[in-house]
Formats: structure tokens, sequence, C-alpha cells
């Protein structure tokens, strides 16, 4: 029958120290659909992320800005981000 697999979701354990694993714990725990995890990891990140020892690590940025648009969302600003590349259009003089 399915759906009738109503065991407990397995505990998720940061394996390792620092923003990688952070950042792949939020994502993995948004995916489980538990909520309140994902956005307490996320906030534990963004706070390690202020560390300089982490400031610069590219992975460790590129993770955080994706498990903060997994968690919340695109950014909703109009300027463009880093990763974005131009287009023809924008181009045009």
């Amino acid at each position: 029958m399915v759906g009738s697999d109503r065991r407990p979701l397995p505990t998720i354990a940061v394996v390792g120290s620092g923003a990688t694993p952070l950042a792949i714990t939020a994502m993995a725990q948004w995916q489980l659909n538990r909520r309140d995890e994902a956005r307490a990891a996320l906030a534990t990140l963004r706070d390690l992320m202020k560390d300089p020892a982490w400031a610069d690590d590219a992975d460790a940025i590129t993770l955080t800005a994706e498990a903060e648009a997994l968690i919340e969302g695109p950014p909703t600003s109009t300027q463009p981000s880093m990763t974005t590349q131009p287009t023809k259009e924008s181009q045009k003089p």
C-alpha cells in the first residue's frame, strides 16, 4: 500500500565541521520538509560565514547562496547577481 510507511524520518547529523557540511545539512532538512530545522541551520551558517576563515571560501560562499535560494527563494533584487551571465540584449548600447 503506497504511503503506509509511517516510520520516523532519520536524524540528520552534521558530519564534519564548518560551513560546507552545515549548508548541505540545511538543504537536506528543507528537502525533508523540516522547515524549522532548515531555517535554524541556515541562521547558524550565516553566523559562521561572518568568520574570516569562511568568508572568503568559494565553496562555502556558493553553498550558502544555494541554501539561501532553496530555503528563502531566489533573491528579489533587481541588481544582476555575480553569477548571472550578460545576455545579448543587455549588451546592446
